[in-house]
């Protein structure tokens, strides 16, 4: 479930302690080496978000992470994004 989702966004609404509280618990939970120094979940999330600024949504008027393309990428990853092909004639 993404940050800034409805389930997540009543975190968001209390204080700047509350909402990093909550931020640091959804990482935690979500790293899957918990002993290792680095959340390794989180930095393909933070790879993912990256690329998709740089090379999705470009031309859409909002950002890449907003659009369809973008979100499932960030989700799915490169893998699982179809990639449409259209053919002429």
């Amino acid at each position: 479930m993404p940050l800034g989702s409805p389930v997540t966004d009543p975190a968001f609404r209390g204080c700047d302690r509350e909402r990093d509280l909550f931020i640091e618990a959804f990482w935690r939970h979500r790293d899957p080496t918990p002993g290792s120094p680095e959340n390794e979940f989180r930095r393909e999330h933070d790879r993912r978000l990256e690329y998709a600024a740089r090379t999705l949504g470009r031309d859409a008027p909002r950002p890449s992470r907003r659009t369809d393309r973008g979100r499932i990428y960030i989700i799915l990853g490169l893998k699982q994004v179809p990639r449409v092909r259209l053919f002429a004639g």
